[in-house]
């Protein structure tokens, strides 16, 4: 299939019709883009071709990664039952590991990239003073152990048994416990298996003792604050790396306008779904035209 069939194909419907009259009302977001040509990139060693892609994958990942992590936040505060509370906070769960997982990653990709190849040499004098900071900073973090390593390696793409082990303890014997099932598999969801990893994860943050409230509420904020804090020092420097290369490629700007703005603050949560709208989407032709076609 060709890109051109991927296109939208505008005003194919009364919606595309409201969409493009309702585009000019929507909030502009001004923004700029770097354009440089494929052949002054060939023209960088291969090592630093390799670490420019890799730095803005692990850039693009944390970004969509932290919109994630916000959407599951308003999914939290919609929640109007026990049940959609753990539904919602699995979906915050969920990013913040994949999210820890990512941020491991990244201080691989610059320890091999950047202190590994002669790049460093040629752009840290250049870099901003909290670019250098943020990299520092960084250096700092990972040179011991710390909770983004202990997630990743437990959590973010494993499904360990010891923190399982451990967790399993802290079940109360005088509370109940369960999943829920509907009439099809889009909303089945075991709700005692997250609360077990929930306790696992709460474990990991450091000396904790889930008895206590106070303990159990410090666990909660590090661990949803320190991902987040580690992710600024990553961005501020890789940032100004990718601007920094992107001026060694003598790249122009251009800059333009994009109404597809979301409010995440206003975005309808999702804790349970329709399952009539995954066919919609899965099968566009035999529902119909959607909004996007």
């Amino acid at each position: 299939m060709s890109i051109r069939q991927f296109r939208p194909i505008l005003i194919k419907s009364t919606w595309q019709l409201y969409l493009a009259l309702m585009a000019g009302k929507r909030a502009q977001l001004r923004l700029r883009q770097y354009i440089f040509s494929n052949a002054a990139f060939r023209r960088l060693p291969k090592r630093e071709q390799r670490f420019f892609v890799r730095l803005a994958l692990i850039s693009d990942d944390l970004r969509h990664l932290h919109h994630l992590i916000l959407h599951a936040r308003v999914s939290i505060r919609a929640a109007r039952t026990a049940v959609e509370n753990v539904v919602a906070l699995h979906q915050l769960i969920f990013a913040l590991r994949i999210y820890y997982g990512t941020l491991n990653e990244s201080w691989e990709v610059i320890e091999t990239g950047w202190h590994g190849t002669k790049l460093s040499r040629k752009l840290h004098t250049g870099l901003s003073t909290e670019a250098k900071q943020s990299l520092k900073a960084l250096k700092r973090y990972f040179e011991h152990d710390n909770l983004t390593k202990r997630i990743r390696h437990n959590f973010a793409f494993h499904f360990s048994d010891e923190p399982i082990r451990e967790a399993l303890q802290y079940r109360s014997l005088g509370e109940n416990d369960g999943f829920v099932t509907g009439g099809d598999q889009a909303n089945i969801f075991y709700m005692f298996a997250e609360n077990v990893r929930n306790r696992a994860m709460l474990l990991k943050t450091g000396n904790v003792d889930l008895n206590d409230p106070q303990q159990v509420r410090g666990a909660v904020r590090k661990l949803y604050d320190e991902g987040l804090r580690i992710s600024e020092n990553f961005t501020a420097f890789a940032n100004a790396v990718m601007v920094a290369i992107a001026k060694r490629l003598n790249a122009k700007t251009q800059d333009f306008s994009s109404s597809a703005v979301a409010d995440l603050s206003a975005v309808t949560p999702v804790i349970f779904i329709n399952a009539k709208s995954i066919l919609k989407i899965e099968n566009p032709d035999a529902n119909g035209p959607t909004p996007t076609e």
